[in-house]
């Protein structure tokens, strides 16, 4: 398991790349101090109000029980980097009122801003309640749960397994969630749709895996292991995920508006693909995963009313183990007029890694940012 540091690391360096890499190790200094209570199982990150929101998981001890609980830190004033400039926070996990719970939480954490509030997603560890906890301005937070994406409490599941996507989509104007549900046969496998319409009331839909017309898989005997979920610029919905263990499929569940959903295995028998994260530039979508031809770390693109095509990008020295962490943000080039593309990884020598591209499958040598 690799320790959160590095996977803070990474979502810190990606939100400071007009600042300086340097200060990324800061935010993780100051929390967690070599306590191997921190896991990499989820980590998101979000902008808001003006200031920087890291999001994750910390173990943490309550009148002699250890609860997993979900953590936020955030610039204590906006603008402010390095030293003594991040506050924390524990938004869930040790009660205190407000729908609050004492319980383990905090499993696939995604992040959104909508309508002026930060909406944070994430599963309780049984994988009985989709949590939604929002932030408003004025710095109040309200909880409550979204769906059940298993009737009965999952024991023993892995905690990889268990990712949401959380995206705002201006042509409805609602706010959207994709995550695991538990399948026929007890396993992490289908892939569910929450979408809020007016009043806040939530609407509920499996998107994959339980079969069906159209393209839809039946996802018995797999797991999710990783979901992205992104808006390109002809406001199409893109759905991409990643099912492990045996035969694995990357597949695309896309929305065009006026049509409805469309399904598209993008690729196949990779054993290590499942694990990827995916953004979108434009008309563009790219999604970055690890490869099982000597764990390369690959991309898959797509462009709006084409077809998907794959590119490897770099493959490590070091074998043996696949890359555990993958973050990828597309965000201006502060250097020219154009977009790029950034993703940092944890590779198999536990090294953070950076690399960057401007357009195309055009890729730069892997920059190390913390060994």
């Amino acid at each position: 398991m690799i320790l959160l540091r590095k996977v803070v690391l990474a979502f810190a360096f990606l939100f400071t790349l007009q600042q300086t890499s340097v200060f990324a190790a800061t935010l993780v200094d100051l929390e967690s101090g070599g306590n191997p209570g921190f896991t990499a199982n989820s980590v998101s990150g979000a902008t808001f109000n003006g200031k920087a929101y890291a999001f994750y998981q910390k173990t943490q001890t309550f009148k002699g029980f250890n609860y997993v609980t979900l953590r936020m830190a955030y610039q204590c004033t906006a603008g402010q980097w390095g030293p003594g400039a991040w506050c924390f926070q524990t938004v869930d996990g040790l009660g205190g009122g407000y729908n609050k719970i004492f319980g383990n939480v905090g499993y696939g954490i995604s992040t959104a801003v909508f309508q002026n509030k930060l909406h944070v997603f994430y599963h309780k560890a049984d994988m009985t309640s989709l949590r939604h906890a929002t932030l408003d301005s004025s710095g109040v937070w309200t909880f409550e749960i979204v769906a059940q994406p298993s009737p009965t409490p999952i024991v023993g599941f892995s905690p990889e397994a268990s990712p949401t996507a959380a995206l705002t989509y201006a042509w409805d104007n609602n706010l959207h969630v994709a995550y695991a549900g538990v399948g026929s046969d007890g396993r992490l496998n289908l892939l569910k749709h929450s979408w809020m319409s007016a009043g806040g009331v939530w609407n509920h839909e499996t998107l994959d895996g339980a079969g069906g017309c159209c393209g839809q898989l039946v996802n018995t005997g797999r797991v999710i292991y990783s979901i992205g979920a992104n808006v390109l610029s002809d406001n199409s919905i893109h759905i991409t995920y990643g099912l492990g263990e045996g035969t694995t499929f990357h597949r695309d569940v896309f929305y065009i508006p006026g049509t409805g959903w469309n399904w598209y295995t993008t690729q196949y028998n990779n054993p290590w693909g499942a694990v990827y994260s995916s953004t979108a530039r434009g008309d563009r979508l790219e999604t970055y995963y690890v490869s099982s031809a000597n764990y390369t770390l690959a991309l898959a693109a797509y462009t709006s009313g084409g077809t998907w095509g794959m590119n490897y990008l770099y493959t490590p020295n070091a074998k043996g183990s696949p890359w555990y962490s993958i973050v990828a943000l597309t965000h201006p080039n502060p250097l020219t007029t154009l977009d790029m593309t950034t993703v940092a990884y944890i590779d198999s020598s536990n090294r953070l890694m950076d690399k960057w591209n401007q357009g195309g499958f055009v890729g730069y040598t892997p920059l190390l940012v913390d060994a």
